[in-house]
């Protein structure tokens, strides 16, 4: 298997440099740019503007017994997710959490749902 043909595995997410056990991250960014409705004879908005870029994270973390990160709390954090054999890196700058929500499951594992924000993004 050649190198082209690999895909990012498993990965491990750092927040301010802790180790933390999740079972999911999705980011998503916004763009700059926004669709502007306009009355005219199409019957179609056809105008867009440029706008200001940003982007969240929803993360299920995993709750430990003890040691977890007050989340709540959590602002201006750096978030790192990098595969565990190396070659790929996310890194999200200016974190900030705007909603923790708790999940208690009959045959699973005690989880977090984290809604956050991110200011600056780089892939490495």
């Amino acid at each position: 298997m050649s190198a082209e043909d690999e895909l990012v595995g498993t990965i491990v997410l750092y927040a301010n440099g802790q180790e933390i056990d999740c079972s999911s991250i999705s980011s998503t960014e916004q763009a700059g740019r926004k669709l502007v409705a306009t009355m005219n004879s199409k019957g179609r908005a056809n105008k867009s503007a440029h706008t200001t870029k940003s982007g969240t994270l929803q993360i299920e973390a995993v709750i430990p017994k003890t040691g977890d990160l007050d989340w709540a709390n959590l602002n201006g954090a750096t978030l790192i997710a990098e595969a565990i054999d190396g070659g790929y890196r996310e890194v999200w700058s200016g974190v900030g959490v705007t909603i923790v929500g708790i999940k208690y499951t009959v045959d699973g594992e005690a989880t977090q749902s984290l809604e956050c924000f991110y200011k600056d993004y780089i892939t490495e």
